[in-house]
C-alpha cells in the first residue's frame, strides 16, 4: 500500500552506504511521516554521506530538534572514538503550527 504520510516515527540506523543515497533516504523518511511525525536518525560520526543526509533532511523541511552522541559501555557505543555514533531527532512540521512534537528522551 501507499505509505506516504502514514508513520508517526521513522527510524534510520546506519543506513547510508553511499554518499549518493543520502538524499533519497531523506526523501523517503520525510515522505513516510505524517505532519508532526519524527525521524530518529543514528549514524557513526564521519560516515560517508552523513553531511549530505543532514543537508537533504533540512532541504526537505525536516526540523532538527536534537543531536547528541550515543554512549553505552554495554553496547560499546562511544567507547572507541573511531566508532563514535550520534543520534539526530528531526520533526516534520505539523499542519497545526500550535502543536509541538513529543519531547525527546535521553538514550541510555
Amino acid at each position: 500500500g501507499d505509505l506516504r504520510g502514514a508513520a508517526d516515527v521513522v527510524l534510520c540506523a546506519d543506513v547510508i552506504y553511499e554518499r549518493r543515497a543520502a538524499p533519497a533516504i531523506a526523501l523517503a523518511a520525510e515522505a513516510a511521516l505524517r505532519p508532526g511525525g519524527l525521524v530518529v536518525f543514528v549514524s557513526r560520526y564521519g560516515r560517508v554521506g552523513l553531511s549530505e543526509f543532514l543537508e537533504s533532511a533540512a532541504d526537505r523541511g525536516l526540523i532538527l530538534r536534537r543531536e547528541e552522541p550515543l554512549l553505552s559501555e554495554r553496547l560499546g557505543l562511544g567507547v572507541d572514538p573511531n566508532e563514535a555514533h550520534g543520534m539526530w531527532l528531526f520533526a516534520k512540521p505539523s499542519t497545526d503550527q500550535s502543536s509541538e512534537p513529543p519531547a525527546a528522551h535521553s538514550v541510555q
